[in-house]
């Protein structure tokens, strides 16, 4: 997965994006999703669909930058769960679908940067991924979390717990 990433950096260079593009591309996706909201597609103007083809084309861009941000949460969360059962293209695939919902979801006005409010995104669609697809039986992500929890307080007691100390 690595080469086939670095493969494709190489013939797909995306530059960073500063704050202030980040923040234009986000006014520009918001504007373009309100007005095909409001019009719901029926008669657009030439004006209007120039505006909503800009957003689109700002929401492919911000994505596509972002792309080594899905990449590197990827990988972080394939080598933190090595035995989950999905490989790193699945994880891959998950966090690009973070990246695009965080895309589609972002306010510019908000005071922070696209990848601290993509980082909660991406995570959550791994980790969702990870409870549902790496089981052979489906678990509810309640009992994920609270796995999660003991596996943590385990760690940090360095025993195992006994079932009154659990609860």
């Amino acid at each position: 997965m690595e080469d086939f990433y670095k493969v494709w950096l190489q013939h797909n260079p995306q530059t960073r994006l500063s704050a202030d593009e980040e923040k234009m591309l986000g006014e520009k996706i918001q504007t373009g999703k309100a007005l095909a909201a409001k019009k719901k597609g029926y008669g657009l103007s030439k004006e209007e669909q120039l505006i909503c083809s800009e957003g689109e084309k700002a929401l492919k861009r911000l994505i596509l930058c972002n792309i080594p941000l899905g990449i590197y949460f990827a990988n972080k969360y394939a080598s933190k769960y090595p035995d989950i059962g999905l490989s790193l293209d699945d994880i891959s695939q998950e966090a690009l679908m973070g990246v695009m919902k965080a895309a589609e979801r972002y306010d510019p006005k908000a005071d922070c940067k696209f990848s601290t409010y993509a980082a909660f995104w991406i995570g959550q669609t791994i980790r969702r991924a990870i409870e549902d697809k790496s089981d052979a039986i489906r678990k509810p992500a309640s009992a994920h979390s609270r796995a999660r929890l003991v596996h943590k307080i385990e760690a940090e007691t360095g025993g195992t717990l006994t079932s009154a100390a659990i609860a």
